[in-house]
């Protein structure tokens, strides 16, 4: 099998900006199967009134697995932001996916997959950019569906 891992410790200074963000991540490939997993962790150390303050941590663990022409997916992510406002809860998501790929050619695939979002608490935790307006003020929870063709030109 084949071990590759990687690290990014990262400190982004501004004139009101101090976040400090540390992401690890290794895959392992055996044959036809491969896994693939990461570690990100977020310090806020702005000097900007605590409640705007988001300190947080997330994990994703993915993997898949070649069957001839197919290709089935799996991924598993999970996200929590420390939400600083006084009577606020921590905003967390969980995200389970599936998919899967068949390749027609090595230029063109049919994909389809499912992924279902749970969000709690308040603040950044929810996957605010597709959930706007698509859900309620107390279920903040959304399954995606996608289907497509990819074609490489």
């Amino acid at each position: 099998g084949v071990l590759s891992g990687g690290g990014n410790p990262t400190r982004t200074p501004a004139t009101s900006a101090d976040v400090n963000t540390i992401m690890l991540a290794a895959s392992y490939a055996l044959d036809a199967f491969h896994v693939e997993g990461g570690y990100l962790k977020g310090d806020d150390k702005r000097s900007i009134a605590s409640t705007l303050q988001h300190d947080g941590r997330g994990f994703w663990l993915g993997g898949d697995y070649r069957i001839g022409q197919s290709l089935i997916k799996a991924q598993l992510v999970n996200n929590k932001i420390d939400n600083n406002a006084v009577g606020a809860k921590d905003g967390k998501l969980n995200a389970f996916g599936l998919g899967y790929q068949f390749d027609f050619s090595k230029r063109t695939a049919l994909y389809t997959s499912a992924t279902r979002f749970q969000n709690t608490g308040d603040g950044l935790g929810r996957f605010n950019s597709s959930i706007s307006g698509l859900t309620t003020a107390t279920d903040k929870n959304l399954t995606e569906i996608a289907l497509g063709v990819r074609h490489a030109f």
